[in-house]
């Protein structure tokens, strides 16, 4: 699986009403990159039915999509029932998820705690003999925990699993201004379509004004972008050259 995708789908009014940082994104951005996945999307959206049932269908184009957030046991976790219905699947009580609830309260499963059994039909679960968590997946869809702890712990249930190959980077520091350098940049671009060259520049006390990175899954196209790089730029407005 070599050209891997990703989207992540935030979901929680505590989110977007600013009540809870989102930690999950950055969690779960910096671990698809580690793992040479490309992430192609991510939404933040409320905690409204036909919000995620809109959104889990444009973005299980992607070859993943992983969810966080709504699948508690409240009035306002909505996240199960929404797939379901995205794709037309009833929701049902998975076996092994109602026997560990059943393990874990006895006489004290509640309705409330007995939605935690509830999948779309047709899901799987990821277990593990280390892990006392397990993952819900439906389709391509990874759905996890909104708490951050609970869903890194879940991720690391199928993160071995996701495929992708490696991305591999350098970056480029520069003394310059962003504009004074933005057209030699672009030229190195359009030589090397195979790359991926972004710009970024920096107005605090950083050793340096622009960060130039080059992109791809093709390590030859980007030591070659790199070279080029060096040679459009003026020697005396490079600080230092690193693996990105």
């Amino acid at each position: 699986m070599s050209d891997a995708t990703a989207a992540i789908l935030i979901i929680g009014n505590e989110v977007l009403s600013g009540k809870v940082d989102d930690t999950n994104s950055p969690f779960l951005i910096k671990a698809l990159r580690q793992r040479g996945i490309e992430l192609v999307e991510l939404r933040v959206i409320a905690d409204v039915v036909d919000s995620i049932i809109d959104a889990t269908r444009a973005l299980s184009a992607a070859t993943h999509l992983f969810t966080t957030g709504g699948i508690g046991p409240t009035h306002d976790d909505m996240t199960i029932e929404a797939i379901a219905e995205a794709f037309e699947r009833r929701v049902v009580h998975h076996p092994q998820l109602l026997e560990r609830l059943h393990h874990r309260y006895g006489e004290e499963l509640s309705p409330a705690r007995l939605k935690l059994a509830e999948v779309p039909d047709g899901s799987l679960l990821h277990v593990s003999d280390e892990s006392p968590f397990m993952t819900i997946q439906f389709r391509n869809i990874f759905i996890l925990p909104g708490v951050p702890s609970l869903m890194r712990s879940c991720f690391a249930l199928v993160a071995d699993d996701l495929g992708g190959s490696p991305i591999y980077s350098r970056a480029v520091y520069l003394d310059v201004a962003e504009s004074d350098a933005a057209a030699a940049v672009a030229e190195v671009q359009t030589r090397h379509p195979g790359v991926s060259v972004g710009s970024y520049p920096r107005f605090d006390s950083a050793p340096y004004r622009v960060k130039i990175t080059v992109d791809s899954r093709n390590l030859d196209e980007v030591l070659l972008a790199v070279t080029d790089l060096k040679n459009s730029l003026k020697i005396e407005w490079m600080v230092d050259i690193d693996g990105g």
